[in-house]
């Protein structure tokens, strides 16, 4: 039988991809102090592959994010906007989605429930 290290748990992990003119970004795991640095250099690789940056991050994978995680979200949102792009959030769970209300940051991210609604959405951008 194989063990299972508990670190293994908690760590995240980002993939990403092309959907046309979109990135993709896929998480899973816990995004939190210790990996949001990590995240934030694999977001920002993301952004700089189309310019302008039109990223959908796909939370569905996603099991915990803490304040450093929600921050470092807002950060790449501003950082595309400034660079004439969008980000938009799709597989949001329940408890991310009660986060961004209770910050009001509901108001600064889209969020769809699916990447390819997401894709979708940001695809028809005529720039």
């Amino acid at each position: 039988m194989r063990s299972i290290d508990p670190d293994q748990l908690d760590a995240l992990s980002a993939s990403m991809g092309l959907h046309g003119n979109v990135v993709i970004v896929h998480l899973s795991g816990e995004l939190d102090m210790a990996t949001a640095p990590r995240l934030h250099l694999q977001l920002s690789e993301a952004a700089r592959l189309i310019s302008p940056p039109r990223l959908v991050v796909d939370m569905a994978g996603l099991g915990f994010c803490d304040s450093s995680g929600l921050n470092l979200m807002v950060k790449t949102l501003n950082e595309v906007k400034r660079a004439g792009g969008r980000l938009v959030l799709s597989g949001v769970g329940e408890r991310f989605t009660r986060l961004l209300r209770v910050t009001g940051l509901d108001r600064s991210f889209q969020t769809y429930p699916s990447v390819e609604l997401a894709a979708a959405e940001l695809g028809d951008i005529a720039y």
